[in-house]
């Protein structure tokens, strides 16, 4: 019986050519999103609010153990607005990846901010500034901290001027 041999193909370099567009070809055409993969945002991530002390610069927050105390509350998905203490800055992040003292997170946006700039006559060596939502609005001499806590820059001033009054008795 004679044995039948299978010759091998030799593709040309145009069937070649077609055959490397298909390979590339896009793939089918994705099925039609399904109800337990749609809803309200609210119900499949948190949104969280950090404010965080004046000198942090904003990498740090982009470091896994930045989050080790706060990292058992998030999960992926989570989104945080991080807000510098004095807010000179705002970063918009995603968590990807979390655990039980660590947190991956990506940036989604960072805003540089301007400063808020008192309004009212402050005496010369006096400065008024807004610290953040936990010192709110403070009053500096001479670069050194007097006092703070003031609910509005008017009110700083107004200390401000009084307490310039009292040391020039």
């Amino acid at each position: 019986m004679p044995t039948a041999q299978k010759k091998k193909a030799v593709e040309k370099p145009q069937e070649a050519e077609k055959k490397a567009l298909v390979d590339q070809a896009p793939p089918a055409k994705s099925a039609a999103l399904t109800m337990p993969r749609f809803g309200l945002a609210e119900e499949s991530r948190n949104i969280w609010y950090a404010t965080v002390e004046h000198g942090t610069l904003p990498v740090h927050v982009l470091e896994e153990s930045f989050w080790s105390h706060v990292a058992r509350l998030l999960q992926p998905g989570d989104e945080i607005i991080v807000m510098s203490d004095n807010m000179a800055w705002r970063k918009d992040v995603q968590v990807i990846a979390c655990g039980s003292i660590w947190a991956q997170v990506v940036e989604l946006q960072h805003y540089d901010l301007t400063p808020a700039k008192p309004h009212d006559k402050i005496p010369s060596k006096y400065k008024v500034e807004f610290a953040g939502a936990h010192h709110k609005w403070r009053v500096l001499r001479e670069g050194e901290p007097l006092k703070d806590g003031f609910a509005s820059e008017k009110l700083a001033a107004q200390w401000a001027a009084q307490h310039e009054a009292a040391v020039n008795r």
